[in-house]
């Protein structure tokens, strides 16, 4: 569960950065606030991923599916539209649904001795 919190932290940096990048180059304030909402729940979740909380990987379920109907519906669905940002995230969020399903999967970890 641990390497998938970190990915999901990564996830959550990029989706803050693709956010921001959003506002400076478009000037949309949408983006800028989606990004950061979306970016915090994520590295938020991350956190709690890491110390085990099962709850976590549902909330970043729920945020990842969000993510890709938004831009899996602009990458793969309007014509004309770049790879970047609508393409990676894409690509992004698929990666983080089928770990989470991964996780969810498993059974549950033990605790660590040492």
């Amino acid at each position: 569960m641990r390497t998938v919190a970190l990915y999901e932290m990564l996830f959550g940096v990029l989706t803050l950065v693709g956010g921001i990048m959003g506002y400076v180059s478009a000037g949309s304030i949408i983006s800028l606030s989606a990004g950061i909402v979306a970016g915090l729940i994520i590295i938020m979740s991350a956190l709690s991923m890491q110390k085990g909380s099962r709850s976590a990987v549902w909330v970043e379920m729920i945020v990842s599916i969000a993510l890709l109907a938004q831009f899996g519906r602009k990458f793969f669905f309007e014509e004309g539209t770049a790879f970047m940002p609508a393409g990676l995230m894409s690509i992004l969020s698929i990666i983080s649904l089928l770990l989470l399903v991964i996780i969810l999967v498993q059974p549950k970890e033990r605790k660590r001795i040492f």
